[in-house]
């Protein structure tokens, strides 16, 4: 029986990142992904775990550092549409989208998408900074 669920479940997330992949293909060509590291989702995993396909085979050797900076701009998108879309952030990275604030932020947008750890690592942070800021406005005040 529970062969089934995980069989239906492969089924559901093939079926869920083609139709992802499908609705931003324009998108994804815009960045300059290329079909091996779109493929199938097991190798987005792997390329945004990596920043390249190091589990699979890729004849055209692409990292993501090839991308400028207009590609970035769009990759960021295409992470954000991939988080709004329900699939697990376990491979996004700070340095993927900017820096440790804008990935706190996607955090606090798509909690359930990231383990918890790292949603409670974003509330400590937003606790840090309210509590920075009390501190500010009350020596503002003396």
């Amino acid at each position: 029986m529970s062969f089934r669920q995980k069989n239906k479940n492969i089924g559901a997330d093939k079926r869920n990142w083609d139709s992802f992949c499908e609705a931003n293909w324009t998108l994804i060509e815009r960045i300059g992904l290329p079909i091996t590291a779109v493929d199938t989702l097991e190798r987005f995993y792997d390329f945004l775990s990596h920043g390249y396909l190091e589990s699979y085979d890729d004849p055209l050797g692409f990292t993501i550092r090839e991308l400028d900076s207009h590609q970035w701009e769009l990759f960021k998108v295409l992470l954000e549409r991939f988080l709004e879309a329900g699939f697990h952030a376990s491979s996004i990275d700070a340095w993927m989208v900017g820096g440790e604030e804008p990935y706190l932020s996607l955090v606090r947008k798509y909690p359930n998408q990231f383990s918890p750890n790292t949603v409670k690592r974003a509330k400590e942070a937003d606790d840090e900074s309210t509590l920075k800021a009390q501190e500010a406005w009350k020596e503002e005040g003396k």
